[in-house]
């Protein structure tokens, strides 16, 4: 999958985030990968990232099915994610998702809390992220795991793809 073929939206999907993206792509013969991206501004006090709940779905088209925790290996390591399948009639998506944090990524709530609260004590203008990616589930040849896998190894490294976004 190249996420050359991709294109980034803006979007309002999740309340209290600073800046949230939206972006798809679409390799040959395979499905539709998306990747929502919430940033957030990290303060010493309050902060949305881990105050909030974050919505893998909008519970009127789509619903979860299935909450679960994997390892996937990307970046030249493994890396824990949450892992769910949503469902809307007879279409199924298995979603990865995840927090970054001060160039740590992380899918526990405990562990992104610590991470924040240092990089909002030890960084200048700190940023964080809830990150997740989703894929079709309904292409048995071609299944969720292995798209999601070719979008994250053929994605730039996920700190420089932060890097990148508006602020």
């Amino acid at each position: 999958m190249h996420p050359g073929t991709s294109s980034r939206h803006e979007c309002g999907l999740a309340s209290g985030a600073d800046a949230q993206f939206l972006d798809a792509a679409q390799g040959p013969g395979s499905g539709i990968v998306i990747r929502y991206v919430a940033l957030y501004h990290l303060r010493a006090t309050g902060n949305l990232l881990t105050m909030t709940e974050n919505r893998l779905v909008d519970n009127q088209r789509w619903h979860i099915a299935r909450y679960g925790h994997g390892e996937i290996f990307w970046d030249g390591k493994r890396t824990k994610v949450a892992t769910a399948e949503i469902v809307s009639g007879p279409h199924r998506r298995l979603v990865w998702s995840f927090y970054a944090v001060a160039g740590n990524i992380t899918s526990g709530l405990m562990e992104t809390k610590l991470l924040q609260a240092r990089a909002a004590l030890l960084e200048k203008d700190p940023v964080a992220a809830f990150v997740a990616v989703s894929a079709s589930m309904d292409d048995l040849k071609d299944p969720a795991e292995r798209q999601l896998a070719r979008f994250l190894a053929a994605s730039e490294p996920f700190p420089q793809y932060l890097a990148s976004l508006p602020r």
